[in-house]
């Protein structure tokens, strides 16, 4: 504006106020427009030094060893918490199950220590679903969080928090983690810009943690398969067993020390070399062995072999018996080559030869033994009879096999002899029975059985075998003699009460009236001497009359006719016990006074023979006798505490009656136990059944255990018994 015009319009007042005004709006403009120049400036400086700054944060972490990445993060944390003016910056690791977040690395300022190292749902819900959902979270005032976030505003305000952000992490796609930023002096916008910003710094920060973990899974692999490994080493050098290992061209890749061991080869030898070359290329009578009928490599064509019994070569040339499996090696379903375990098995073979010799030569021997022998396996069937069995039953091996042999035995016989067998078996005891058993012409011939358990090498159960013998003419000789010695006892009970009649009756009726007459003279005044011994002469004549009444009785008893058989033994049993000093505890139940007397009687001389014999030979001086009735039989027990004998060389003794009183049972069909050991005593047990017709004929009669029965005197003896 020309300096005429300026003079011009001085002169105007209205044209100066409006170009006054025009002049204040554009000094207006100039200084909005400055001082936006000045911000946009500084924004750009800003942002120039946030970029380098990012740079240089970035440059800091690409490259870190793993040892590097801790130190370098705290000192990262640090920087990128006195740039961005934050009192706290936190790296928060979710946990697998995604129920908390473990703080991986932190930085505080002064005076804002992080106090919590885990933040989990059950305390924060909010914060973590949100970082879960992948959702920034923002407070630039703790009140701006909402309604549903009231513990996590608890929290901040406890801690004096006055902006907090949180910007979750993603790694492929998941949810790894979270940054957190926390103010405690001043509040914070958190603008567009300014989260952008965040997550730039978190990425990096994260990616270096990231790559942290990356690294320390890759070495636990490595160490993981170093483990394993060395695991496989150790576990190839200490198995018992072969192994080797052939790529698809049937080439050793891999022989263990046990392989060596076998094959004479070592691991170096083989490598690289065809093992059906080397150790299979013939069988033992020389011909050759085509490597396509070597089932080793027919695994190649997709099967297995299993147990598989074969012949190696060794490196000196000798064969080798072994057992093999083999199996395809497989890689992402790609068979890649082959695994092959084998072991020695000469021993086995060995072995299971010199067992096939010894049961040829025990067949051989059974074949030629004079008795009939079995033998049964650990299921109680049978699986061998030799040539004396079979030509005794006139059967073939196959149907006597199993339980064929049962077939046999003359069916009153059978289940007394299945039981004993079986109960035997079941507990692992020798047995003995006797049965009849059919002979090849039709006839049954009584039969001695017995049979012992087998056990194996380590004492494992095997089995049975047992022999047998026909013992029909020995039975017959028995039962003969058993009918000759029942008469003879019949005989003599009867001369026993023939005289102990006549010594009642006569003998000591006629010292009865001796004493009388006695008695008589002595009223007669007589010398004094005279007197004495006529005096001395009654009391004699009265002393052997009580003993040949006692001798009567007990020849005979009378009490026995007219008490009972209970009532009699009671009497016995105090009579005995005056005489000998001795306690006897006796003990009736139950038992019928109308019992028949030949069971009265056989019962009441066993109690006599059993009760002598305790208390001559037992040493001890106290007895219990228990006379007991049953619907079907009566019971004598007879037991002492005493110094107890051998059954066996009882047996074979004599004096103490053990053979009368089986016989004297055996006239009425009952049975005779007797159960003693040295030093514990005697216990004799008698039981006679009440009724006593001859008994079923052919009844199996078990001897097995420690109880034997006679087959003439039906007896059961035990090996812990007293002279009774």
């Amino acid at each position: 504006m020309h300096h005429s015009e300026l003079t011009a319009r001085s002169r105007n007042p209205e044209a100066l106020i409006a170009l006054t005004r025009r002049l204040e709006v554009r000094r207006s403009e100039l200084e909005r427009e400055n001082a936006e120049l000045r911000q946009s400036q500084q924004t750009l400086l800003r942002q120039l030094k946030f970029e380098e700054f990012l740079f240089d944060l970035s440059r800091t972490f690409i490259g870190l060893t793993e040892e590097e990445v801790d130190a370098n993060m705290e000192r990262g944390l640090m920087r990128v918490g006195e740039f961005l003016e934050m009192d706290r910056v936190t790296i928060l690791e979710l946990s697998r199950d995604r129920m908390e977040m473990a703080v991986a690395y932190s930085w505080s300022g002064p005076g804002a220590a992080l106090t919590r190292v885990v933040i989990s749902k059950s305390t924060h819900p909010w914060w973590v679903d949100q970082v879960l959902r992948g959702e920034v979270s923002l407070a630039s005032h703790v009140d701006d969080l909402p309604e549903q976030a009231a513990a996590e505003k608890e929290y901040l305000r406890q801690r004096g928090v006055a902006s907090a952000a949180s910007i979750p992490f993603r790694v492929s796609g998941e949810i790894a983690g979270a940054i957190s930023f926390v103010t405690l002096h001043r509040h914070v916008r958190w603008t567009d810009e300014l989260v952008n910003e965040l997550r730039a710094i978190g990425d990096i920060l994260w990616n270096a943690l990231k790559r942290r973990r990356s690294m320390e899974e890759l070495h636990a692999a490595q160490a993981f398969l170093r483990d394993s490994e060395e695991r496989f080493r150790l576990a190839m050098n200490n198995v018992a067993a072969g192994v080797y290992t052939l790529d698809l061209n049937g080439m050793v890749t891999y022989v263990n020390p046990a392989a060596e061991a076998i094959l004479g080869w070592t691991n170096a030898e083989l490598l690289g070399k065809n093992m059906h070359d080397v150790t299979h290329y013939t069988h033992p009578d020389g011909t050759p062995y085509p490597a396509n009928e070597c089932p080793g490599l027919t695994v190649l064509h997709g099967s297995e072999v299993r147990e598989h019994e074969d012949m190696f070569i060794r490196k000196d040339g000798r064969f080798v018996p072994v057992v093999l499996s083999a199996s395809p090696l497989k890689k992402d379903q790609m068979t890649v080559g082959i695994v092959v375990g084998f072991r020695d098995d000469t021993l086995r073979r060995e072995a299971e030869r010199a067992v096939r010799e010894s049961e040829e030569r025990f067949r051989l021997m059974a074949n030629a033994a004079p008795v009939l022998i079995w033998v049964a396996g650990v299921d109680k069937l049978c699986t061998y009879f030799n040539h004396g069995w079979l030509e005794f039953t006139g059967r073939p091996l196959e149907a006597e096999l199993g339980n064929g042999w049962v077939q046999g035995i003359h069916s009153e016989d059978v289940e007394k002899c299945l039981q004993t067998y079986t109960t035997a078996f079941d507990r692992r005891e020798p047995f003995q029975m006797e049965y009849r058993l059919r002979r090849h012409d039709g006839e049954y011939r009584w039969i001695y059985h017995q049979g012992v358990p087998r056990f194996n090498a380590d004492g494992s159960f095997a089995g049975y075998i047992g022999s047998c013998i026909d013992v029909t003419a020995s039975k017959q000789v028995a039962d003969a003699l058993s009918t000759v010695n029942q008469k003879l006892i019949e005989a003599h009970e009867e001369e026993r009460t023939r005289l102990a009649r006549e010594l009642h009756d006569d003998i000591v009726q006629r010292l009865a009236l001796l004493s009388v007459h006695l008695q008589l003279v002595k009223r007669t005044p007589l010398p004094g001497e005279a007197d004495q011994k006529i005096t001395a002469a009654i009391r004699r004549i009265s002393d052997l009359t009580t003993d040949l009444q006692a001798l009567s009785h007990r020849l005979h008893s009378s009490k026995l006719e007219s008490l009972g058989l209970a009532g009699a033994a009671a009497a016995f049993c105090e009579e005995l016990s005056d005489q000998q000093g001795v306690e006897i505890d006796f003990r009736p139940e139950n038992v019928s006074k109308t019992m028949p007397m030949e069971i009265a009687l056989s019962v009441f001389r066993v109690l006599q023979q059993a009760l002598q014999n305790a208390v001559k030979h037992s040493g001890a001086r106290s007895f219990h006798v228990l006379l007991r009735g049953q619907p079907d039989a009566v019971e004598l027990t007879v037991k002492d505490s005493g110094s107890g004998f051998d059954i066996q060389q009882a047996m074979k003794g004599r004096g103490l009656g053990l053979t009368s009183m089986k016989e004297r049972l055996a006239l009425v069909h009952g049975q005779l136990s007797i159960y003693s050991e040295l030093g514990r005593g005697t216990t004799v047990q008698a039981r006679v059944p009440l009724t006593f017709q001859s008994a079923p004929a052919g009844q199996a009669e078990d001897t097995s255990g420690a109880g034997a029965r006679s087959p003439s005197a039906g007896t059961t003896t035990n090996q812990s018994a007293d002279p009774a």
